[in-house]
């Protein structure tokens, strides 16, 4: 019904729009009856004493204005040919338009019956999909406190295995130590000036790779003060050499520079103001690829039955 409403309103439009085209086209072609400048009208008066009685009479034309006037008849007979035939063509368009519009209607209504099909089916697909989603949120749920146990179990055993890595390492690693060996005291008879030898040994349970040490002797003030400088170069990198793990330690030999004075002897053995000192620093690798030193440093004294002994100083000795 609402279909044959509309198209009744299309076409009550269209026959509308044609009248008033054809009116327009009848007003256009009104003769004006008040005249022109080239056909003026001539009102002849007639005397009040008589009735009166106005006749309009028209002026004669010219040849030539009888020719122009009928060559304006055609013209305009030939514009109103023109017009007619532009408002039959109108009026198809109108038609055609019409038709177009009807069928664009049904193609509508059809699409707004599928359309509707398709909400109705969508919003049944939506219910369903609603309790999917919900079964699903509560499986994620689920899985999700199922996932966080396992990511605090993970990060414990990370963790545990970081930890156990690390005492596997400590435990496999190399460790050099620097021990003291002994003390030659100076004999300028033979000549020997004062020697103290120092032990270096592997007592980790892997090698020690590139073992390297640098150390000096000297007679410094006693106690140590922090001032002075326990730096010793590096510079016997060619006796660098790899320690197996509990092997037989190796010594190292330090002079001092210049014979002692007497005097100077009995300073360094009574040890009150000064001492002989010896301090240095060990490097190597592990079989890990990590480096690691050890720093010693050591004031000698003696005992009463004139043997040496070594103590350690208040710094540098420690080990990384």
């Amino acid at each position: 019904m609402c279909k044959q409403i509309l198209l009744f309103c299309l076409l009550g439009v269209t026959a509308f729009a044609s009248a008033s085209t054809n009116n327009q086209l009848h007003s256009a072609a009104t003769v004006d009856t008040k005249g022109t400048e080239a056909n003026p009208l001539v009102i002849k008066e007639v005397p009040a004493t008589n009735p009166v009685v106005v006749k309009v009479l028209p002026i004669e034309k010219s040849p030539e204005e009888i020719l122009q006037d009928k060559k304006d008849r055609e013209e305009k007979h030939a514009s109103d040919h023109e017009s007619n035939s532009t408002t039959h063509t109108l009026i198809w368009i109108g038609l055609l338009q019409t038709l177009i519009f009807a069928l664009q209607f049904v193609a509508f209504a059809r699409q707004s019956k599928s359309l509707n099909e398709t909400v109705a089916a969508a919003t049944e697909q939506s219910r369903d999909m609603k309790r999917s989603v919900e079964e699903a949120s509560r499986s994620a749920s689920a899985m999700e406190a199922l996932a966080d146990a396992m990511k605090a179990n993970v990060k414990e055993v990370t963790e545990a295995f970081a930890m156990q890595k690390v005492v596997f390492r400590s435990q496999l690693r190399a460790y050099v130590s620097v021990s003291f060996r002994g003390c030659i005291e100076q004999d300028a008879s033979r000549p020997l000036k004062y020697e103290i030898q120092t032990n270096i040994q592997n007592n980790g349970a892997t090698p020690a790779v590139g073992a390297n040490t640098a150390s000096a002797l000297r007679v410094l003030p006693y106690p140590l003060p922090d001032d002075v400088d326990l730096t010793v170069p590096l510079t016997d990198l060619a006796a660098a050499a790899n320690l197996a793990p509990h092997s037989p330690p190796i010594y190292v030999r330090n002079w001092l520079s210049a014979f002692l004075s007497e005097a100077e002897v009995e300073e360094i053995k009574t040890g009150t103001t000064k001492r002989l000192y010896i301090f240095g620093t060990t490097k190597y690798k592990d079989v890990f690829g990590d480096s690691h030193f050890t720093n010693f440093c050591w004031s000698i004294g003696w005992n009463f039955d004139g043997s040496a002994i070594a103590t350690n100083a208040p710094r540098h000795n420690d080990a990384g």
